[in-house]
């Protein structure tokens, strides 16, 4: 979904599931779309700890290299939320901006990492009304 924003947004991105902190060359801004899916770990043959620790690498990159962090909640309401919590607060606490879904089970833990960490936040009534904010966070 992102990656359709991005590209119909004439946004030059790289689509990476699997990124490392070494390809984060020529870049100025990571997108994190904050998720989990059991199935999604088995396929990447991944644990969560796993995942944790190269996004944590990740986040120290950016920090490093001055990048921009955006992180974009698509969903949230299933049986693994407390993990999708925990990639939310680890890349949230983080982030230089975060885009949410206002009806979604994580609106109230992305207002509370809003208003800790003095990062703008970006409610929207649907996926479809990601476009303008997430472009605002390219301007």
């Amino acid at each position: 979904i992102i990656r359709d924003i991005s590209n119909q947004l004439m946004i030059r991105s790289f689509f990476m599931p699997q990124a490392r902190d070494a390809n984060l060359k020529d870049i100025n801004t990571i997108v994190f779309v904050v998720g989990y899916r059991s199935l999604g770990m088995k396929l990447q043959n991944i644990s969560f700890e796993e995942e944790k620790a190269r996004i944590g690498k990740l986040l120290e990159k950016a920090e490093e290299d001055e990048l921009k962090v955006l992180a974009v909640v698509l969903g949230g309401d299933n049986t693994n939320d407390y993990k999708i919590e925990e990639l939310l607060k680890l890349i949230g606490t983080r982030a230089d901006y975060l885009i949410g879904l206002r009806e979604s089970g994580k609106a109230s833990i992305l207002k509370e990492l809003a208003e800790e960490g003095d990062i703008p936040l970006t409610l929207v009534g649907g996926v479809n009304d990601i476009s303008e904010p997430f472009a605002s966070a390219f301007r």
